[in-house]
């Protein structure tokens, strides 16, 4: 699902314990405790503050790494490997 919100040029909140790390770094959004509801409040907070200049950054670097991660061939490979597609 984080994948296709990438695809859509949305950044994300994510829970930290996915695979999706770093994320403000990469400024494609962030990874987060959900668990500790103020740490929503920041992420929150900044994006509303955004200009359309930052929002569109945010939008084109999310973008940027979905089709990174698509077409990266380590994971085409362990794809096809695990559901047996050749």
């Amino acid at each position: 699902m984080l994948l296709s919100k990438y695809r859509a040029n949305c950044p994300i909140i994510a829970n930290h314990f996915t695979p999706w790390v770093q994320l403000q770094e990469k400024n494609t959004g962030w990874d987060v405790d959900i668990e500790n509801e103020n740490s929503l409040v920041e992420p929150i907070q900044q994006a509303a503050a955004w200009s359309q200049d930052a929002f569109n950054n945010y939008c084109n670097a999310s973008f940027q790494l979905a089709h990174e991660y698509i077409n990266n061939s380590q994971l085409t490979k362990g794809y096809n490997e695990l559901f047996g597609e050749n």
